[in-house]
């Protein structure tokens, strides 16, 4: 079903038709870099462009492979050419394999190891129902960079978090304020901490602990520190990886 509603499109890749469209996107999106038309409509990006690579082609080399196999096995007697016709399989396993790993797309480090190690400790010096976090971004630095990781490798509550702008994505049943505008006061207050108004607009929404990345800390670094609400409660630093800081709101 994926093959036909979604991978559809390698095929007229192949057979070239008249109608068949492939463009070059303006701004990538998903991974990807192309987008296409097939008679049906526009199909997701990131569909075509990642599921197809990291899915599907290789079910089916694994599914080709595998059928060779037994036919070699079933129809080849002699032991000799079965054992060749192994070998070949073989091989063209491992070039499809070559193949599919210099055509992969090759994803970027997500998370420095500095910030890994802070919200891990974390994880293991806090409590789940009394800590919620708050990681600064900054237009400078993507925000999956600074922000979207923490709550996964911390395994606590966080603002912001990945597709919080995004309608229908997530619902918070206790929440007055839209989570957008919520984490527009939080961010203006987190490049403020020093006046008492910052202050309590992170006390006012529960905010126990401010994690900022270490792509983050050479501009925020000298604010904190002279920040009179919050105390710093840990640190990491990894060479060539920057240094994360976890602080804590009093």
């Amino acid at each position: 079903m994926v093959l036909i509603f979604v991978e559809h499109w390698r095929f007229f890749q192949i057979l070239s038709p008249s109608w068949f469209k492939l463009e070059a996107l303006t701004v990538p999106a998903f991974g990807s870099y192309y987008s296409y038309k097939s008679f049906w409509e526009y199909p997701s990006n990131y569909l075509s462009a990642w599921q197809a690579g990291v899915i599907i082609w290789p079910i089916l080399i694994a599914v080709v492979t595998d059928y060779l196999h037994r036919l070699c096995q079933r129809h080849i007697k002699i032991r000799v050419l079965k054992n060749s016709a192994n070998i070949f399989a073989l091989i063209l396993l491992f070039s499809f394999i070559g193949y599919e790993f210099k055509s992969a797309k090759r994803y970027p480090e997500f998370i420095l190891k500095s910030d890994y190690n802070a919200l891990t400790w974390i994880k293991e010096n806090s409590s789940y129902g009394n800590t919620l976090i708050y990681s600064p971004f900054d237009d400078s630095v993507p925000n999956y960079l600074t922000s979207f990781w923490v709550p996964i490798v911390s395994e606590r509550k966080s603002i912001p978090f990945r597709n919080y702008n995004i309608s229908g994505q997530f619902n918070f049943l206790s929440i007055d304020i839209p989570i957008t505008e919520k984490v527009s006061q939080l961010q203006k207050a987190a490049y403020s901490i020093t006046d008492s108004t910052s202050y309590n607009i992170f006390k006012d929404m529960k905010i126990t602990h401010i994690f900022i990345s270490g792509f983050l800390v050479g501009k925020l670094f000298n604010v904190y520190q002279n920040a009179p609400f919050v105390e710093l409660i840990h640190y990491n630093t990894v060479p060539d990886q920057g240094t994360a800081l976890v602080y804590k709101v009093k």
